[in-house]
């Protein structure tokens, strides 16, 4: 016979319920520990991640009421891209004849880090070719800004259809 003063253990629901913290999940918990690290709150974080994706619209924007010519740059991308993790990006420009090419710009405006590439060539050449890869975070048009030796501008775009996205977070 059991003695009336030793209490039965709870069932293991109970316990977990119990030891649950205020409802809140392990997840939840590592993530306010990694905000909290960063000194944002959950509302600053969430608030700047809107932010960006306003900020990307609006270079999106930006770049499309930009009216300088397109003359002397020709870009390679593909229309359809199954995924927007590796995409191939090649484009070629050339300088109008007396002028040398000072700086080249490839931006990518829905994307959390939308410049994501900016040469400063020293020795100004007049026609330069550029291959690489770019990661996509959406269909989305890529810019390219030419600046000229004399501070003037050349602007292009080619527009890519991504069917799953590459870019998930801030990194």
């Amino acid at each position: 016979m059991r003695s009336p003063s030793i209490a039965t253990e709870a069932p293991l629901h109970e316990r977990r319920a119990a030891t649950s913290h205020g409802g809140i999940t392990r997840r939840e918990a590592c993530a306010s520990a990694v905000l909290g690290a960063l000194g944002l709150s959950p509302g600053q974080a969430q608030a700047q991640a809107q932010a960006q994706t306003q900020t990307g619209s609006e270079l999106s924007r930006r770049l499309q009421a930009r009216r300088e010519p397109s003359d002397g740059i020709h870009i390679e991308l593909p229309e359809l891209a199954d995924s927007g993790h590796s995409v191939p990006l090649s484009l070629q420009v050339q300088a109008p004849e007396g002028r040398r090419i000072r700086q080249i710009e490839v931006l990518l405006p829905e994307n959390p880090q939308p410049e994501v590439l900016k040469l400063h060539l020293p020795r100004q050449p007049q026609r330069q070719r550029i291959a690489t890869r770019v990661r996509l975070a959406a269909s989305q048009s890529a810019w390219v800004v030419v600046t000229l030796d004399d501070g003037s501008q050349r602007v292009a775009s080619a527009a890519t259809l991504v069917t799953a996205s590459a870019c998930l977070d801030d990194s």
